[in-house]
């Protein structure tokens, strides 16, 4: 075995080890927990445990620094009455990253209008979610 594949052989190595690492990090994350139980609220269209899982001075953004909201208050206004309309909701992270306590999901968002069964529209955003004190406390979303 030459140096170069004991080299190439270490690098494999290690980024075989740090990736299952950081796997297994991100499933016990406080911050991943928190957002994976938002987006279940958000998927059983339950308000309450929605609203559950944000600081009470949560701040609501457009990306990149566009202030749409805050306040626990503000948030159930915008979402109850989307939750009560629509038939059927559903949000999936297609890709995450994990950093510490920020959760950066390529959310998919489907809606049923009129029928329970099906989804008439869908929409992708990137949603960063900052979470403190085991909420979520900011979120960014780009559409």
């Amino acid at each position: 075995m030459t140096f170069k594949n004991i080299v190439l052989m270490g690098t494999l190595l290690t980024w075989v080890s740090f990736t299952f690492a950081s796997d297994k990090a991100t499933a016990v994350n406080p911050a991943v927990k928190i957002v994976d139980k938002q987006l279940a609220a958000y998927n059983n269209q339950d308000i309450d445990a929605f609203i559950a899982t944000y600081h009470q001075d949560v701040e609501i953004y457009d990306f990149p620094n566009s202030l749409k909201y805050t306040g626990k208050e503000n948030l159930k206004q915008n979402y109850q009455g989307m939750f009560e309309r629509l038939k059927c909701l559903q949000a999936s992270s297609k890709k995450r990253i994990v950093l510490y306590n920020t959760v950066i999901d390529h959310e998919l968002a489907e809606m049923c209008t009129t029928d329970k069964h099906i989804v008439d529209k869908s929409i992708e955003v990137i949603a960063i979610y900052e979470v403190e004190d085991g909420l979520i406390k900011r979120v960014m979303f780009q559409r």
